[in-house]
């Protein structure tokens, strides 16, 4: 046993780790969807992600201060819903990317685990910061994943794809050269954060972006490059990770001039659609190319290939579609020819289990089943695993039933089922003159064959003597074989030659077979194969 101090220690340890995962998450939405919400920090960068789990993740908060909005950062978290920061991502340590830190643990918003670079750096900002994590402050690596909503079948994938100059000039000085870059991928859906990441040769910049924009890959969209900055943004990056939009975190008034024409020209050669938090000081928004916020920039984003995103803020939402294929969730289209329902099948004899099936990708594989109980089961396999040859020999078990029903299930290859049961009962027995037994009673026994190339067999039973009219009739209702007559009760049959009234072979197609009578009408439905 534990001693009692150890006990109570342990036990402390426990309700603090249990306290802090419950704090380290957001309202999941309950969409399935992620979202990634860049929020209105003025001159500097922030934004948050929520997965469809709830689970949270911040990349940047700005430097502490106000936006267009009038908002602080705490504040706008907890409008999200936000109680608590799984993993904080410091891109570098700027005030205008770390500043928010302090206000937001002040808040009471805990940060689990602050991802930055590791080392020093020497500003009051960065000290604030440090002292802000505390023991959660922890070193990121080159190539390491973060795995957000890990038990889902779409989980969230956070990457650290380089940062610290990406081995160029590794004694450089200059924090935005030492810029963390993370690829966040949600099945087909990605996005790229890079803090400030220069891609010029420019003292004292270096380009790196040229270096690490093929470790990133495609993306649907980039957070782009130190607030649209002259410097960031450049062909090589662009040729890397073609992006269908990005999105420009900057203040209004800032003394900088961002966004520039410089950047923006670049992004729009690119085919880059942008969308800004604030105006900014810089070229103006290009109509049909650039929308502004005035406030927090949202996206929604699905996992699934050729899914549908939107970003939406202030007075617009608009939408792209992700790579990829789109997932395969239409089922296959199935209809039983046969049986229908209605009659009497007699142990022994073969059955023809007729179908059709189609489907947008193709079907993959047929079941068929037969439930001797009624239409809700429980069902037997007969065959399973067969191919879409719209047929399928079935000798009739020596069971007796009256509540007898078939099932054809079509499958495509992603699995998804299409199903068709018989119209109604029909019966299993011994019976005299294929289905009419016993006392005389107004009958149609199912044709046969059915389906069928050629003749076909169709017999009935009359309760009593009187007029009788057998008509076959095409999809369209016209009469294309039969006769009519007086007949005695009893059982009769007739047969059909596959002819119609000229003489001529009926084409392939579904037929309704019609039998009239002074006491009711019955019908069957019969396929002609040619």
């Amino acid at each position: 046993m534990f001693p009692d101090r150890t006990l109570r220690a342990a036990c402390a340890c426990l309700l603090l780790s249990l306290c802090l995962a419950a704090t380290a998450s957001a309202t999941a939405p309950g969409t399935g969807r992620l979202r990634i919400i860049h929020l209105d920090v003025g001159q500097g960068d922030g934004a948050v992600l929520i997965t469809p789990n709830g689970q949270v993740a911040m990349f940047d908060d700005g430097t502490g201060g106000l936006g267009a909005m009038g908002v602080s950062v705490p504040n706008q978290l907890k409008a999200l819903g936000v109680t608590g920061i799984e993993h904080h991502f410091c891109s570098h340590y700027h005030a205008d990317h770390i500043g928010g830190t302090p206000s937001i643990v002040a808040a009471g918003i805990p940060i689990l685990n602050g991802w930055d670079r590791g080392g020093s750096y020497t500003t009051a900002t960065y000290t604030k910061y440090v002292t802000a994590l505390g023991a959660g402050r922890k070193t990121i690596l080159k190539g390491q994943v973060i795995t957000l909503d890990s038990l889902s079948a779409h989980p969230v994938i956070l990457k650290c794809v380089d940062l610290g100059t990406a081995g160029i000039n590794p004694g450089s000085t200059e924090e935005n050269n030492q810029s963390m870059v993370v690829k966040v991928s949600y099945g087909e859906f990605d996005m790229v954060f890079g803090g400030d990441l220069p891609g010029q040769n420019s003292s004292p910049y270096i380009n790196v972006e040229s270096t690490i924009g093929p470790g990133v890959g495609h993306v649907e969209i980039y957070k782009v490059h130190h607030h649209g900055s002259a410097t960031s943004s450049w062909d090589d990056w662009l040729n890397a990770t073609t992006p269908q939009v990005a999105v420009i975190s900057c203040g209004n008034g800032n003394t900088y001039g961002h966004p520039t024409a410089a950047a923006l020209g670049r992004l729009h050669a690119h085919g880059v659609k942008t969308y800004w938090t604030e105006t900014g000081s810089g070229v103006a928004p290009l109509a049909g190319w650039d929308k502004v916020a005035n406030g927090q920039i949202a996206i929604s984003a699905t996992w699934m290939g050729a899914g549908v995103d939107t970003i939406s803020g202030n007075g617009f939402v608009d939408t792209i579609v992700n790579s990829g294929t789109a997932p395969d969730l239409t089922p296959p289209s199935v209809t039983l020819l046969s049986p229908l329902g209605g009659g009497t099948l007699v142990p022994g004899d073969a059955c023809t289990i007729a179908w059709t099936a189609t489907d947008d990708a193709g079907v993959d594989s047929v079941n068929v089943d037969a439930s001797y109980t009624g239409a809700a089961g429980p069902w037997v396999a007969l065959a399973h695993g067969l191919a879409n040859t719209g047929s399928w020999t079935w000798t009739v078990p020596d069971v007796v039933t009256d509540s007898a029903f078939v099932r054809v299930t079509a499958l495509d290859h992603a699995l998804n089922a299409g199903v068709a049961t018989s119209d109604s009962a029909f019966a299993i027995g011994a019976q005299s003159a294929g289905v009419i037994g016993g006392p005389a009673r107004l009958a149609l026994a199912p044709p046969a064959p059915n389906p069928s190339a050629g003749n076909v067999g169709l017999a009935f039973s009359l309760p009593a003597e009187g007029a009788v009219r057998l008509e076959v009739m095409d999809a369209m209702g016209r009469r294309v074989g039969g006769f009519s007559g007086v007949l005695a009760a009893g059982p009769h049959s007739w047969t059909w030659d596959g002819r119609d009234v000229h003489g001529t072979p009926a084409g392939p197609g579904i037929y309704l077979v019609r039998l009239g009578t002074a006491q009711g009408t019955r019908t069957r439905r019969l396929v002609l194969l040619r």
